[in-house]
């Protein structure tokens, strides 16, 4: 017996200097360091949760980009002819719009002592209005043919203005200028191949 314990004692002095030995070799003091486990809400061990976000912290996905809707294309409102009638009476021609009679927003009937008709080019514009359709305009520079009701008559003339800015001037067969009767004047524009002006 007592020799088993000097063995014993022996081989246990022989283990604590051989791990001696060899932590001194690694540079590093042999510290142990123990974790203790974090326990989740349940008592058991486990991962720490992550706090809840509320929803308003909650980053949202930006809303889907929508594309605008496409303009429906629009009815062309259908040209109506319209006419003027010599009334003897009031000395005037009285517009009508078709069959029905032009009307103002004071329920008067609209009349004019001069009536001209102008017969020029009707080109499209480069600028465009509601659904795309061309913007169209009358070119208004050089000379073409016109009509002046006038006192109960009808007189072919010829428009002639050189520039823009300048006034149009209309002028008689024999090259004088006409003139036009006092008071209000009402100005129809014919669009060239286009339109049609019927004096009856």
């Amino acid at each position: 017996m007592r020799a088993s314990r000097a063995c014993r004692a022996r081989a246990h002095a022989l283990r604590r200097t051989t791990s001696t030995a060899t932590w001194r070799s690694s540079g590093a003091s042999p510290t142990r360091t123990t974790r203790t486990p974090r326990r989740s809400s349940s008592g058991s061990p486990g991962r720490p949760r992550r706090p809840r976000r509320s929803p308003a912290a909650r980053p949202r996905a930006p809303p889907a980009s929508r594309s605008p809707p496409l303009p429906r294309p629009r009815r062309r409102a259908r040209p109506h002819p319209t006419s003027a009638t010599w009334d003897a009476a009031s000395g005037t021609w009285l517009r009508s719009e078709g069959s029905t009679p032009a009307m103002a927003a004071s329920g008067e009937r609209l009349s004019a002592v001069n009536v001209v008709s102008i017969v020029a080019v009707h080109e499209q514009t480069k600028f465009k209005a509601q659904g795309g359709t061309l913007v169209p305009t009358y070119k208004l520079k050089g000379e073409g043919d016109a009509t002046i009701a006038t006192g109960g008559k009808t007189i072919a003339v010829t428009w002639k203005k050189a520039a823009p800015e300048d006034p149009m001037r209309l002028y008689l067969p024999d090259g004088t200028e006409a003139l036009l009767a006092p008071g209000n004047t009402w100005v129809e524009l014919v669009p060239q191949g286009k339109g049609s002006l019927t004096v009856s």
